[in-house]
């Protein structure tokens, strides 16, 4: 109950638990991206093969119930389909669009000249249109997965699928 007496419509514990499921996403992925993925603390406590899946099960179950309430809560199918493009393409183009232009050019081993020339970093834009592309062309070629720019890109068609 709020002050005023009325109920909020809200008050469950969903945005706190996907919160939790993120942040653990978060926290187990970072082992393996630094190369110590047999410390990964879910797998070692849990014995579950990887912690990262866990997580990621969580926080699409969690969003399944969340998205099915917002299908039942739709006054029709387009009213639905507009809510969810909108709660995730414009997010996702400003993600994808910072990658290209901005940590792309800083952060590439080849200049700037040959970068915008390379179609890998045209293609990486059709990730907008969920065509997932993880190359930028000299962009983290160094890291324990070489030229992945944004790896949670996965994600993305499969939410919109389901």
């Amino acid at each position: 109950m709020h002050l005023n007496g009325s109920l909020h419509a809200r008050e469950n514990n969903f945005d706190f638990l996907r919160f939790f499921a993120a942040s653990l996403v978060l926290l187990v992925h970072s082992y393996p991206l630094t190369g110590r993925r047999p410390e990964e603390p879910i797998e070692l406590l849990t014995g579950y093969e990887n912690g990262g899946a866990f997580a990621v099960s969580i926080f699409f179950v969690i969003s399944g119930y969340l998205i099915t309430s917002s299908w039942l809560n739709s006054s029709s199918p387009t009213s639905f389909l507009i809510k969810r493009a909108l709660r995730i393409l414009p997010a996702l183009a400003l993600a994808v669009l910072l990658s290209v232009f901005i940590i792309g050019p800083l952060v590439t081993t080849e200049s700037t000249g040959d970068y915008f020339a390379s179609s890998t970093t045209w293609a990486y834009l059709l990730n907008i249109f969920l065509a997932t592309h993880y190359e930028l062309p000299g962009v983290f070629d160094q890291n324990i997965y070489p030229d992945v720019v944004n790896g949670s890109l996965w994600t993305l068609p499969l939410e919109v699928m389901m």
